[in-house]
């Protein structure tokens, strides 16, 4: 497995799944650190890179390749079910990382849950990737993406091209003509959320060929914050994995 793509947050001697989850564009894997401590000691937990954090930024642009080069890291881990989870950028990285380790035939990937994110038929160019610094951090802070001390002490600021990386690469991203997956997808949305709404997010239907759900919760764009319990009771729960309140 590339440490490099895949950043383990638990490490239970026994797993019996793994939770692997996907960021969103100009987040790290230290946005899920809160989740630990509320996962069952079933559930091994790992957070995928983006591309802006990878040196060279390696996959800046190439959504495609990122995908399927952390299909790879996935697939080299002990052969567990696995849960993919992501918000915003992360929901569509994830849904192709599914559809990668799909075509592989294992691990099995038991459920997708793409949060906050537009499905990839209704992806289209974004702007922000040639937006100026202070347009971006207007914007990261309009979605209430960074924390506060962040904007505070110049810490986004210093990762301005990283951020800029993640931005092109999903917004350059286009889906390939009818993909699907096998694993049943839920659709996950604040209800105040203002970059996707709830008929919008209801079109991840066309992506499975399984079961679909939409799940509603209050908040913004972020609203998963704070909510670390419900949305591993939900996921986990449906995996039949157990949960640890």
């Amino acid at each position: 497995m590339s440490t490099r793509l895949l950043a383990r947050l638990s490490t239970p001697p026994r797993p019996t799944l793994h939770l692997v989850c996907f960021p969103a564009a100009g987040s790290t894997s230290a946005f899920f650190g809160p989740w630990v401590a509320h996962l069952p000691p079933t559930c091994a937990m790992f957070v995928a890179a983006n591309p802006g954090t990878l040196p060279g930024n390696s996959y800046d642009g190439d959504l495609m390749g990122l995908a399927g080069a952390v299909a790879d890291a996935v697939a080299s881990l002990p052969n567990r079910p696995v849960v993919l989870f992501g918000h915003s950028m992360g929901a569509t990285v994830a849904f192709e990382v599914a559809r990668r380790i799909e075509k592989r035939g294992k691990p099995s990937v038991s459920a997708v849950y793409a949060s906050g994110s537009r499905p990839p038929s209704l992806r289209g160019e974004g702007g922000v990737h040639r937006f100026t610094d202070a347009e971006m951090w207007t914007e990261l802070s309009r979605l209430n993406g960074i924390a506060t001390e962040e904007r505070e002490d110049g810490v986004v600021r210093e990762r301005a091209e990283s951020i800029r990386a993640d931005f092109r690469t999903i917004e350059t991203y286009r889906a390939e003509h009818e993909s699907a997956i096998q694993a049943p997808i839920t659709a996950l949305i604040g209800n105040s959320d203002s970059e996707v709404t709830a008929p919008e997010a209801e079109r991840w239907r066309e992506h499975t060929r399984s079961t679909f759900a939409l799940r509603v919760f209050n908040g913004g764009h972020f609203y998963l914050r704070g909510k670390e319990s419900a949305l591993l009771d939900l996921m986990l729960s449906a995996s039949g994995d157990g949960f640890m309140p």
